[in-house]
């Protein structure tokens, strides 16, 4: 049996530009300039949310990363340097993290979130793997040193 290749489907195909690494406010109404992003690192992202006009709907702030639980959002009071890298100890997680456009991560905000971190906590682990193996390398130099 012969199938047909569909090349009409395939030449009216195309890639959308989108940055994956950008974070956007997926909401109906396109009101993207009341989010204001900064990107970090490949791991740590800002969002700074001023109030939309209110649609009756809660904005969804969207990062075009593929879903992960591993990836998490957390309202901090200010955007420090001590806030921002460690939100989970100083920030309130979000926790309405949702699948936008059946592959990137999307969270429901209110509009008491106005500084958003949006993080890959896996990375955090990482780092201290790293910390852990040269305080290890330490600990045995100076026992070596001792002997």
């Amino acid at each position: 049996e012969l199938f047909s290749f569909p090349s009409d489907i395939l030449q009216a195909s195309y890639f959308q530009g989108k940055d994956p690494s950008t974070i956007s406010e997926a909401n109906q109404d396109s009101n993207t300039q009341n989010l204001k992003t900064h990107k970090y690192t490949y791991y740590l992202y800002t969002a700074n949310y001023s109030d939309p006009k209110t649609t009756g709907k809660k904005p969804l702030v969207t990062l075009w990363q593929s879903f992960d639980d591993g990836w998490l959002a957390y309202s901090i009071p200010s955007d420090s340097f001590l806030h921002r890298n460690f939100p989970f100890l100083f920030g309130r997680k979000l926790t309405d993290h949702v699948l936008v456009n059946n592959w990137a991560n999307g969270w429901k905000i209110n509009s008491t979130n106005k500084t958003i971190v949006l993080l890959f906590w896996p990375q955090y682990l990482q780092y201290l793997g790293y910390i852990l193996l040269l305080a290890a390398g330490g600990y045995l130099y100076l026992q070596q040193k001792k002997r």
